[in-house]
């Protein structure tokens, strides 16, 4: 019975299949094509490789940043791979990791006095190698000393000095001004790099969009209301001719171009490049662009611009030598200074004789700088695009913080409102123009930077011509505003006898009139930046430049203000991430005990020689570093002689920290790429970095290192030559008095530093920067 009841249930099963096979057979393709879309699903989240996000979503406001907005991109992925990223949400101190290390060192410590010739069981071997006599009292007493460059025809920098030790077989030292050299050269590479693989691109993006929109607008209006003298007319032209002259300067040079076939010159465009940044200047613009691009060429003049309508200095679209051989770099430069041009808040009357424009002038001015603003806050993806710009030129170059379109932009829509057109604003009578001009100056007048950021102070009036809309801010170090405020006439009389100053050798601020030495403050020095975040009490030279009136309120103005920084601030730019670095550098904390003595006072002089060429080097050009041809012995070694490292842990960790913030930003901005050539060596020294630091740990706990790393070490120190040496002064120029500050970090010293090993001392060898400075007349 059972048996014929399951012969039923199987003939009714059958039954209803044949009854609904289509419906059935349906749900199933039904149910697979979901489940085939949930794996592709699945699939792609795997794949996808999303940028770790900033820790926090919001800052506080940060040094010389560009005023938030939110933007929010869709740009087209096939033209530069940046979906939907968020530039101005994204800051570089969001990607910032302090690295907490609770390590404590086991070695037993350097003590001082050692008497050298007896106790450094290499000693005799260096000074067969290296003159010893003149510093060997130092080296007893400090456990270390600086030598001036004992091999200056063979080694003139980093690279070379470490590859002339090895030749010679002497132990090396691998400095913490090595890896500050490294680093900063690496960011100044980076930063080239971007300008001429992303930005070159992207600028060029940006200004034939907004030309093509305001050149339309400009020819259809101009149809309209014909040859009448129009003020919203003229700005709209003044407008195309803005980024007229931007594409000009960019577009490629006939000796830009490579002609060579079957020759690759990285330094020039391609025959495809060509094609791509073509632009063809239109007639109505050809006479004012043409003379606005001779003077710009040029560049060695103060002349009326033809285009914005006031006296320029030319002088400074002198192309920086660093870069005048890359045809990118070159046209990149000439047009990001363009960018800076300001449209002036304020036009020429009682109250501002030395204002650039008159009236009539600044209105079509205002009127231009409004279409700008407007432009801009109507498309998104092209404000993004430039965001991204603005965001990467103010870290690595330094920007003043001052007024931007997203200013003028609100001002605009405050008084007016969203939704009113400019041309409905505006007048085609100057008075009415002009009035409506002084409504988003007033709302303007209430917008409030910091000098410290580098905002003009508006309460004088010789800074008011200065003052008003620029797309990109004037480059900027905090240094101008600091020596500024150390220097006379707010740093005044000299407080010491003023005979004794007549005679001062050490003495490099005071002030030189007709010939004669007076006694003010005319100079700054570079100790006046470290001691806002270091206070420098015993040293000599720093006592006898601030021994002035008023220096020490000056100082402590300064320090009120850094007192409010955070970590945005800290690290909004690559001024303050330097000197934030400094710090550690500084911070007699900072360095454990262990195989170097770094307790004397002489120690914490040479910190300060770091700390100073570290300052100096931020506001040079980059060396060009190429691949070195590395010599291995018979036994598989590149090794001539041992290796250690300057045990600096928490340098380590700071620079490690940077590093990989640096490269965390730049990848969320989609600025660089894992084929970049400088990206890949960023990512590399982050490797390096977290070795060393490993390495670190293993010296301080007195531990020997094994053969792979010493062979890591040499590789590190040996793999790269300098074949070109940048510019290795910065003239520093104060207080347009005709007196600044020459800071140099020309040539290199040799740091001899004692270490202490487990079973005896040994003398090692490592360059350190060549810090000095001088005054000079200009």
């Amino acid at each position: 019975m059972m048996q014929n009841n399951e012969n039923a249930n199987n003939l009714n099963d059958i039954s209803f299949f044949a009854r609904n096979k289509k419906k059935i057979i349906t749900a199933g393709f039904v149910l697979l094509f979901f489940i085939v879309l949930d794996v592709v699903f699945l699939i792609e989240k795997y794949n996808k490789k999303d940028l770790p996000a900033p820790t926090q979503e919001t800052a506080k406001v940060a040094t010389s940043s560009l005023p938030q907005s939110d933007i929010t991109a869709q740009v087209d992925a096939e033209n530069d791979n940046f979906n939907n990223v968020k530039a101005e949400t994204l800051f570089f101190a969001g990607f910032y990791e302090k690295m907490k290390d609770a390590f404590v060192p086991k070695a037993d410590p350097l003590k001082l006095p050692i008497h050298t010739k007896s106790s450094v069981s290499n000693y005799y071997d260096i000074s067969r190698k290296i003159n010893l006599d003149s510093k060997l009292s130092d080296i007893d007493k400090n456990g270390f000393a600086i030598l001036e460059n004992p091999f200056p025809a063979e080694a003139d920098n980093f690279y070379s000095m470490y590859a002339a030790l090895d030749t010679k077989e002497i132990p090396q030292l691998l400095t913490s001004d090595f890896l500050l050299y490294y680093y900063q050269n690496l960011s100044k590479e980076l930063f080239d790099e971007i300008k001429k693989n992303a930005f070159y691109r992207e600028l060029w993006k940006i200004d034939k969009a907004f030309f093509e929109i305001a050149s339309n607008r400009y020819k259809k209006n101009k149809l309209i209301i014909g040859d009448a003298n129009n003020p919203v007319l003229e700005g709209q032209r003044l407008e195309a001719a803005y980024f007229a002259v931007s594409l000009e300067l960019l577009k490629p040079k006939m000796d830009q171009i490579n002609k060579e076939v079957q020759l690759v010159d990285e330094n020039k465009f391609s025959a495809k490049e060509v094609q791509e940044y073509n632009f063809e200047l239109p007639d109505y613009l050809k006479d004012d662009v043409t003379k606005e691009l001779k003077l710009i060429l040029e560049a060695n003049k103060v002349e009326k611009s033809p285009v914005m309508l006031y006296p320029r200095d030319y002088a400074s679209f002198v192309i920086p030598s660093d870069v005048k051989d890359n045809a990118k770099l070159s046209n990149f430069s000439l047009a990001i200074n363009w960018k800076k041009a300001v449209f002036p808040l304020y036009f020429k009357d009682v109250k501002c004789e030395n204002c650039l424009l008159d009236k009539n002038d600044w209105a079509i001015n205002q009127i231009a700088a409004t279409y700008i603003a407007k432009d801009f806050s109507e498309n998104q993806e092209l404000k993004n695009r430039w965001a991204r710009i603005y965001k990467v030129v103010s870290y690595f170059s330094g920007l003043r913080k001052d007024l931007t379109y997203l200013h003028y932009n609100e001002a605009l829509e405050n008084q007016f409102g969203k939704d009113l057109e400019v041309e409905e604003i505006y007048s085609q009578e100057v008075d009415k123009s002009v009035a409506a001009g002084l409504k988003i100056q007033n709302a303007l007048n209430k917008v409030k930077f910091s000098e410290l950021e580098g905002s003009y102070n508006r309460q004088e009036n010789k800074n008011l011509p200065m003052i008003g809309m620029r797309l990109l801010q004037e480059s900027y170090w905090p240094d101008n505003y600091i020596f500024e405020e150390l220097t006379k006439p707010k740093v005044s009389a000299y407080t010491k006898n003023v005979s004794a100053l007549m005679d001062s050798k050490l003495n490099n601020t005071r002030c030189t009139i007709n010939g004669l030495n007076a006694p003010e403050r005319c100079n700054g020095i570079g100790l006046d930046i470290i001691n806002l975040i270091s206070p420098i009490s015993d040293n000599k030279y720093f006592l006898e430049n601030t021994a002035y009136k008023n220096y020490p309120p000056q100082v402590e103005k300064i320090k009120k203000q850094l007192a409010n920084f955070d970590v945005y601030s800290w690290h909004n730019n690559n001024y303050w991430t330097i000197l934030d670095i400094q710090k550690t550098i500084l911070d007699k904390n900072s360095f454990y005990a262990g195989p170097i003595n770094s307790e004397t006072p002489a120690w914490k002089e040479k910190q300060l020689n770091t700390a100073l060429g570290t300052w100096v080097n931020l506001r040079l050009p980059s060396d060009k570093l190429v691949n070195a041809v590395q010599k291995v012995d018979s036994f598989g070694s590149t090794d001539n002689a041992e290796i250690l490292i300057e045990p600096n842990l928490n340098l380590v960790n700071e620079l490690s920290a940077n590093s990989k913030m640096l490269s965390k930003m730049l990848y969320s901005l989609r600025v660089i790429s894992q084929t970049d050539y400088s990206a890949k060596k960023l990512g590399e020294f982050s490797e390096e970095l977290d070795k060393i630091i490993l390495l670190v740990k293993k010296e301080l706990n007195g531990e020997e290192f094994d053969l792979s790393e010493q062979q890591f070490l040499s590789s590190m120190l040996r793999k790269l030559t300098v074949e070109k040496t940048g510019n290795k002064v910065a003239e520093v120029k104060i207080n347009n008095q005709g007196q600044g500050i020459n800071e140099s970090i020309e040539g290199i010293k040799l740091l001899l530093v004692v270490y202490q090993k487990k079973d005896k001392k040994i003398i090692l060898a490592g360059p350190v920067f060549n810090y000095s400075e001088a005054r000079f007349k200009y």
